[in-house]
């Protein structure tokens, strides 16, 4: 009971000044070359009617972000507003051309057909740090500069909208699947035949091998093995918010997550790239590994101080 107890008891969590300031530079560089060069690519041409709108197309007309003159002067107003982040100036004002720029491609792509999510998370921790900025700029009365304090929480808020989103997918695989999900995981075997059948349209080449052909098979034929093996992952998104719980929560489900991402990849060829790049920024705390951290200080409770936010 006592090692029970301590495994649910909350820790401070805390960074140096250091790590968060490359925390913003790694989160910057996804944001502009995932959340915006990405999506940017991906966008069909100018005018081209929607097929159905969808996200903030449904509020206002977005046609004219596709326009290349447009997306230029986008990607460029991004690009210098995320170096004032990274610098910690006006925080307030140099997320927005970002924030604005990738729910608005990203809604406009969506809404050409074109449905994803593959920069869904990225967009979700840039609109969470952007009100953490705005509640701590109106607070604060501080428009100019973040203050520490206000770095801490960017940092706090982000694992806490990572490990909401994992834990909501659990939510959401229980109530699509009547919550038979794990009894149903042996039907993923025609999943993954259609996932990793897909690449024909694009190489033209037919698909065999491990993945097209000897894992959907494993899978049918020994379907108890395979509620074995994918029941983990399920648990695993459903406890994924007990990373907000200490450091070392954070490190080692993020860890976790990884490895389930990359097992997915390996058997359905689908990618979560964004999705390990956050978790190794914010919860893995790669920068923390080259970064002496300090003993966690009774002041810098996050959990207390977020909650307020």
């Amino acid at each position: 009971m006592n090692r029970l107890r301590r495994f649910f008891r909350v820790h401070p969590m805390s960074w140096t000044p250091r790590e968060t300031l490359v925390m913003r530079l790694l989160f910057a560089l996804v944001i502009l070359f995932s959340g915006i060069l990405w999506e940017a690519a991906k966008l069909p041409p100018a005018g081209e009617p929607l097929k159905a709108a969808n996200g903030l197309a449904k509020l206002l007309p977005l046609g004219w972000m596709a326009n290349p003159q447009v997306l230029t002067a986008g990607k460029l107003l991004t690009a210098a507003g995320l170096g004032f982040y990274v610098a910690g100036l006006a925080p307030v004002l140099s997320l927005l051309p970002a924030l604005v720029f990738m729910l608005g491609t990203g809604s406009l792509r969506n809404s050409m057909g074109d449905i994803s999510h593959h920069t869904q998370l990225v967009a979700l921790v840039l609109l969470g740090q952007w009100i953490v900025c705005l509640v701590g700029a109106i607070r604060e009365k501080s428009w100019l500069r973040s203050s520490p304090e206000l770095r801490q929480r960017l940092v706090f808020w982000s694992i806490l909208i990572i490990s909401s989103t994992y834990l909501a997918s659990g939510i959401t695989k229980l109530r699509a699947s009547d919550y038979e999900w794990i009894q149903r995981t042996p039907r993923l075997s025609v999943q993954i035949i259609k996932s990793v059948s897909s690449a024909t349209y694009s190489s033209g080449q037919p698909v065999s091998g491990f993945k097209a052909e000897t894992a959907p098979m494993l899978i049918a034929r020994h379907p108890h093995l395979a509620q074995l093996f994918f029941a983990p992952g399920l648990l695993l998104e459903l406890g994924a918010a007990l990373m907000v719980l200490s450091l070392r929560h954070a490190r080692w489900i993020a860890l976790t997550l990884i490895a389930m991402h990359f097992s997915i990849s390996v058997i359905m060829e689908i990618d979560f790239l964004n999705h390990v790049l956050l978790l190794l920024i914010f919860a893995v705390n790669v920068p923390g590994w080259f970064i002496r951290k300090p003993k966690p200080a009774a002041e810098s409770a996050l959990p207390v101080d977020a909650a307020a936010v």
